[in-house]
């Protein structure tokens, strides 16, 4: 995007904007997952609905995908689209609790310690991530590991309450699975980007003739299979269902896509 247009749009959004020729910019779109190397059109970090509702309009307009950083990892990297606007959240932190109705409001860009440190003040829990620097969006919207899984019923599909629940009575499916593996490779040095993303997987390749599908929080490939799989033939048709409705588009595609039905 050239620089008028991203001075044009700085004088209707609030929040910083940050366009290719910004000094910020390599920094601001440097993914969680070091493998990811992609470059959006422009970076937006709104501070309210209406910065968001402009970023997305402009998206539309000039026919560009929208991508969503929200506060936490996408080990995937969908957070950082090529060619797309992002949206980068994480100005929106602010977590509201309603300790008498039991409800809590929580910015796009909160991560779990900031909902954990407000909650807890009020002596309220949400079964979210084991991690405090995971995204509260990402793990409500696809499922994350939770301390409280087992007793309230949300997330990763290991036991208790979790296992409970119809498997087409949500998104998530694979309910009734004992476990839920996750071979993790982590490192630093780009020299040993084979050798780590082999052993991975390999073991991967090895428990597959054992699975039902696979969590698509951890996924890293984008193919429609794997994401049809990860939901269930069912439950991915009403969610298609939900695409056409909501994003006829597909202006929300840097994810694990779901495409509208036909």
């Amino acid at each position: 995007m050239d620089e008028g247009a991203v001075a044009e749009f700085g004088a209707v959004h609030r929040g910083p904007v940050i366009g290719p020729a910004d000094v910020r910019f390599d920094r601001a779109r440097r993914s969680f997952n070091a493998l990811v190397e992609a470059r959006p059109e422009l970076i937006v970090r709104p501070v309210d609905d209406a910065d968001v509702a402009a970023a997305i309009g402009l998206a539309g307009a000039r026919g560009l995908g929208v991508s969503v950083r929200g506060g936490g990892h996408s080990v995937a990297g969908h957070s950082v689209g090529d060619a797309s606007v992002m949206i980068d959240l994480r100005l929106l932190r602010e977590v509201t609790v309603e300790a008498g109705a039991q409800r809590v409001l929580v910015g796009g860009g909160a991560c779990w310690n900031d909902v954990d440190a407000a909650t807890q003040a009020a002596e309220l829990a949400l079964p979210g991530g084991t991690y405090g620097d995971t995204g509260v969006a990402g793990l409500t919207l696809t499922g994350g590991i939770g301390h409280l899984t087992g007793a309230y019923g949300l997330f990763e599909p290991l036991h208790g309450a979790a296992a409970r629940a119809e498997a087409t009575s949500t998104a998530f499916a694979f309910r009734h699975a004992r476990f839920n593996i996750s071979p993790m490779a982590i490192w630093a040095d780009p020299a040993q980007d084979k050798a780590q993303i082999a052993w991975a997987q390999t073991i991967r390749d090895r428990l597959r003739p054992l699975s039902t599908g696979g969590y698509l929080n951890y996924a890293t490939d984008d193919t429609a299979g794997t994401v049809e799989d990860a939901y269930g033939a069912q439950t991915f048709a009403r969610l298609q269902a939900a695409k056409r409705t909501w994003d006829p588009g597909n202006l929300f595609r840097h994810n694990h896509n779901i495409p509208p039905a036909a």
